[in-house]
């Protein structure tokens, strides 16, 4: 996998491209207005260093919907010219065994305040221990002034139904300023490319590496921002995933990722429901699911976990 190199003939990247290119769930007008407080009589005052981030409703197209408020520094990055250069990375860098039957899943959360592209690729499949990974890309945007865009890159295990990156994975996350560039940002796909075989070899590892309960019991507290609540619904479910699994680092991995990519009240895994300024759910699920990846992948990262490999 060291050895990518781009297509030398880039008139026919758009003519190779497996992906849509149209999305209303992702790709959809952003505009920018100027934004104003009203007094208690009725005076229109302007608001300095703001300004908000809108578009058409999407459940009712005759008004606009504010996405966020921000500051006049915010630059509006449209989704489709970053998934343009993801997409142009993936046919410059990847051969066509490895496109073939690619596709993506578009995702979105408080009406298109948070957007996600996500690509699979089958023809990059590898077994490890009971289940198999491919590699996987995620792109997240987003127009609340909060949420960053981010660009990861790795390894998926195909067992979890939303994916969840294992293992160190390719990553970049940039604020919304006049500083960003977009071709810079892909770069983590290409060096996701580059590592794919070693993260597979790395995860086979893991289903050798016996655990006791003891040790995931005292492991688990030990996790960046690991609560106690949280802690003990994980062991609860090591315990599932050890029955299917074996007592194994690979099982506490399928706990951890169990969490990042399941809505379940039942484990105690539920995600509370989030409704808008007019009381009409704001759909949260897809962007919560994405920020507790980011906390697993903090978890699998972290020095507890590689104490875990490394005994």
């Amino acid at each position: 996998m060291n050895n990518i190199v781009a297509f030398k003939d880039e008139s026919t990247l758009d003519s190779l491209n497996p992906f849509p290119q149209e999305s209303p769930e992702i790709f959809f007008p952003v505009f920018e207005r100027e934004i104003e407080i009203v007094g208690k009589d009725g005076s229109h005052f302007p608001t300095h260093g703001r300004k908000a981030v809108c578009r058409v409703h999407p459940l009712d197209d005759s008004r606009p919907l504010d996405l966020g408020i921000v500051k006049r520094t915010y630059k509006t990055t449209p989704m489709k010219s970053i998934t343009d250069e993801a997409e142009r990375a993936f046919l410059e860098f990847m051969n066509p065994m490895q496109l073939a039957g690619a596709y993506c899943a578009d995702l979105s959360s408080r009406h298109g305040a948070w957007v996600s592209r996500r690509y699979t690729f089958p023809g990059m499949r590898a077994p490890v221990a009971e289940t198999s990974f491919q590699y996987q890309a995620w792109v997240n945007n987003g127009y609340d002034g909060l949420t960053k865009i981010m660009i990861i890159s790795g390894c998926f295990d195909t067992a979890c139904a939303n994916g969840q990156v294992i293992g160190e994975a390719s990553f970049d996350s940039r604020k919304h300023t006049s500083g960003v560039e977009i071709p810079n940002l892909v770069k983590p796909i290409k060096q996701g490319l580059i590592d794919y075989q070693e993260r597979i070899r790395e995860c086979n590892k893991w289903a050798e590496i016996s655990l006791s309960d003891s040790t995931v019991e005292s492991i688990l507290p030990k996790f960046p921002g690991m609560s106690e609540r949280r802690a003990k619904r994980l062991l609860v479910q090591w315990h599932e995933e050890k029955g299917n699994r074996g007592a194994n680092v690979w099982a506490l991995v399928s706990a951890l990722t169990f969490y990042s990519s399941h809505n379940d009240s039942d484990v105690g895994f539920g995600i509370r429901q989030t409704h808008d300024s007019d009381g009409r759910p704001s759909d949260n699920e897809s962007e919560t699911l994405s920020k507790r990846g980011s906390e697993v992948r903090k978890w699998i990262n972290s020095s507890a976990f590689n104490s875990l490999i490394a005994a």
